[in-house]
């Protein structure tokens, strides 16, 4: 059988691998079906909003691969 560091560089491999699938997956998403020309559509409406409101966004590219992230967890399921 498989020793305790074998077994935790197993997971760490198997998680590693498991997260690249998933930004490809995501990546793929993005260029599929319009998706990127959406999501900029929606993020312009949010940033006009937001840029009239009092709310002051800090990162706005942490926020655009936020909710591009939100709008993929919704879609990936459905």
């Amino acid at each position: 059988m498989y020793n305790q560091s074998q077994w935790d560089a197993f997971i760490i491999s198997q998680t590693k691998m498991r997260k690249e699938r998933q930004e490809k997956d995501f990546q793929n998403w993005v260029k599929t079906n319009d998706n990127e020309m959406k999501l900029f559509s929606l993020l312009d409406i949010i940033n006009k909003a937001i840029e009239t409101s009092s709310y002051e966004l800090k990162n706005k590219n942490a926020f655009k691969d936020e909710l591009a992230t939100f709008i993929y967890n919704l879609t990936i399921d459905a």
